[in-house]
């Protein structure tokens, strides 16, 4: 729940950043001297330290978007119970097509 939950929070920092980032690119055809000021804010050790957290965000997302592949691709995953219940009718239909299930007794009078 947590992965999934830290996975979309990252994702939408991501956008977010990609967002500002081609903004804060377009400025430079509306106003160089605008470009110039924006990119010195960049320089601030504040800016330095959430450009780490950049970094982990796109490493977390990235890595984990990996094992939410293999999980899909390669794993059978967690079992749902119609799909067991499901299963099981199918194992029951199957073995009294066979004549493997045992035929009740008749009742007496």
């Amino acid at each position: 729940m947590w992965s999934w939950v830290a996975h979309r929070v990252t994702g939408v920092l991501i956008f977010f950043f990609l967002f500002v980032h081609v903004l804060d690119t377009a400025l430079v055809r509306v106003s160089p001297e605008d470009y110039d000021k924006v990119v010195a804010t960049y320089k601030t050790p504040i800016v330095a330290c959430l450009e780490y957290g950049l970094v982990a965000a796109i490493l977390f997302h990235a890595l984990n978007g990996l094992r939410v592949i293999a999980v899909d691709f390669w794993s059978k995953g967690p079992p749902l119970p119609e799909a067991d219940a499901l299963d099981r009718r199918r194992r029951v239909a199957r073995a009294d097509a066979r004549g493997d299930l045992p035929r009740p007794r008749p009742r007496r009078p």
